[in-house]
């Protein structure tokens, strides 16, 4: 079995070549079909244009042809975010970006343990603001500090209810992270602040994983760049 971490060949197409190929690189496995790639050791981006540049996030899919079978990168860079585990995702981000950093939460609050918080607001903040109009809903904003998170989550009755409609995290007056419409699968945002290795983290423990209804394109015959 091939262990998470470690690496496998696998292809990137080249573009602007005239003909369909491929370049054989290293990618390392993150998990469930999912790889962030490395570049060769001659890599050079002025001389060879990859579909999906070095450090990429991608998915990739068993393809054969007449030279055998190969993995191809088929997608990638993910905008879009499956959670699996809310509670779990929440407790993440939080844990990550603890420290000169605020949480929100907007839905249906009462009852929530999270007003009596210390230093709790119930109006928004630049870079915390409503995401929902109409009909109005509650708002709160507490304070995000190391060693807080496990407080937060039992404030919210231990779990992530489906009342919760928003969330947010803001770290240094800029938003890091948010949660939008129920954690659609459209609505997940990691700011620059959420570093690449946390996402690879998240994906490999099963928390989210990448999201598409695509259907990749069947794979043409390949010629490969040796």
């Amino acid at each position: 079995m091939t262990k998470e971490n470690s690496t496998v060949e696998i292809h990137v197409r080249l573009l602007g070549e005239g003909t369909n190929c491929s370049r054989p690189t290293r990618g390392v496995i993150v998990g469930h079909g999912v790889f962030r790639l490395l570049p060769t050791a001659d890599y050079d981006p002025d001389d060879e244009h990859w579909e999906f540049l070095p450090g990429s996030i991608v998915r990739a899919k068993e393809v054969r042809d007449v030279e055998g079978v190969y993995l191809l990168a088929v997608e990638g860079p993910f905008k879009f975010w499956k959670v699996l585990d809310k509670r779990r995702l929440l407790l993440a981000m939080m844990e990550e970006l603890a420290g000169d950093a605020h949480i929100s939460f907007e839905g249906d609050l009462h009852g929530l343990a999270l007003l009596r918080m210390p230093d709790a607001l119930d109006e928004p903040t630049p870079a915390l603001r409503r995401n929902t109009r109409w009909p109005k809903q509650d708002f709160i904003i507490v304070p995000l500090e190391p060693s807080m998170g496990n407080k937060i989550i039992a404030a919210i009755g231990g779990t992530v209810p489906k009342a919760i409609i928003h969330i947010q995290i803001e770290k240094n007056g800029l938003r890091q992270f948010g949660a939008y419409d129920n954690f659609h699968p459209e609505c997940i945002y990691f700011g620059s602040a959420v570093k690449q290795a946390v996402i690879e983290s998240l994906i490999s423990e099963r928390i989210i994983r990448p999201y598409t209804e695509r259907r990749p394109k069947r794979e043409p015959k390949r010629r490969t760049i040796s």
